[in-house]
């Protein structure tokens, strides 16, 4: 079997509310509007490769998997370097790679990948230069490895499993599980039954956001969208939208992926915004098997209501972006287009 090359990261999320049968729904997929993103600054000239940002009190946190360091800082909207962090390496405060960072209050985490640790940064400290943790913690071994992770408004960490029985490992903030549970994948049994189990996880493997209320997660291969509500403690979804290119299958040569899916999710209000792609597995292996670079993200910026499901429009970018964030505004977008010599750009939602 070979592996889809569009990421690594698995679905997950923390006790969910029930709202009794998952309520699942195929919605014929707007009409796009184009809509035009722009560069963002000179300076992110410097950024090797933008794999993750998020906005936070006017700087732009960016995990660059080509930097000195994994992480640095941007000043917001001039975009002029404010700190960087994260050193390479295997020393008490350094990482040889991370699964992703998340943002919680006045602390950023960052959870790295070989070992299982989590680096806690207090922002402000980070503003004044100050790049030591405020707290390092070791992790119970047997929550990890893990494809990704979210941070909770109470600083416990969900993180993705490696199967059916772990897919969702809550950590505590002394780094303990304290729960894990198996969630069911939204597909039929042919579908589910076209791959092998030990492959599952990698064919589902999911971007996530959350807010106080919700964890909303997107399948990186194919173009399944799920809400979990964040209270209570049972496995069903509030909502389950399966758009025009289907659930995550594999195809007749039994590559994972048929489609490249959703390259970004985020919630902010009571809205969902996703990037999608629809690029065609096949399509991608031919670009390479002719020497070119098939597209990294997706060109198609989703909206969801946050409540329903509901899709509710889509616009058309001038660009593929792979990684971003929805400003406080809810209008302005802060991207990354690592296809791009300037990877920064933005744009602004419509009214």
């Amino acid at each position: 079997k070979t592996i889809g090359r569009w990421g690594f990261v698995l679905l997950a999320s923390f006790c969910f509310a029930s709202c009794g049968t998952p309520n699942s729904r195929t919605q014929q997929t707007p009409i796009s509007v184009p809509l035009s993103a722009y560069p963002l600054g000179d300076s992110t000239l410097m950024v090797g490769f933008v794999n993750q940002l998020q906005y936070c009190d006017s700087i732009v946190w960016i995990w660059d998997m080509k930097g000195k360091r994994h992480m640095q800082g941007l000043s917001y909207p001039d975009m002029r370097p404010v700190v960087s962090f994260c050193p390479r390496g295997k020393g008490p405060e350094e990482m040889v790679g991370i699964v992703g960072f998340d943002i919680v209050d006045n602390d950023l985490f960052v959870l790295a990948d070989r070992y299982p640790k989590l680096f806690k940064y207090d922002i402000s400290a980070l503003r004044e230069n100050n790049i030591s943790p405020s707290a390092v913690v070791s992790l119970s071994p047997t929550v990890m490895p893990a494809f990704a992770f979210v941070a909770t408004d109470d600083h416990r960490l969900v993180l993705s499993g490696t199967g059916r029985e772990d897919r969702i490992r809550v950590v505590d903030t002394a780094g303990r599980l304290i729960d894990h549970r198996p969630i069911t994948y939204p597909a039929t049994k042919k579908e589910l039954a076209a791959v092998e189990e030990e492959m599952l996880p990698y064919l589902w493997l999911s971007k996530m956001d959350c807010n106080a209320d919700a964890i909303v997660s997107a399948t990186q291969l194919g173009d399944v969208l799920e809400c979990f509500a964040v209270s209570g403690r049972t496995d069903a979804s509030s909502w389950l939208r399966i758009g025009d290119d289907g659930v995550p299958m594999v195809d007749e040569e039994g590559t994972l992926g048929v489609v490249d899916g959703f390259s970004g999710v985020r919630i902010a209000g009571n809205k969902v915004y996703a990037v999608y792609s629809g690029f065609s597995s096949q399509e991608a292996l031919r670009m390479l098997d002719e020497g070119e670079n098939p597209p990294i993200g997706g060109r198609y910026f989703r909206v969801y209501d946050l409540k329903t499901g509901e899709l509710e429009r889509v616009y058309e970018l001038n660009r593929h972006i792979s990684t971003f964030d929805v400003l406080p505004d809810g209008r302005t977008v802060i991207a990354a287009d690592p296809n791009a010599e300037h990877q920064l750009c933005t744009f602004t939602l419509p009214e």
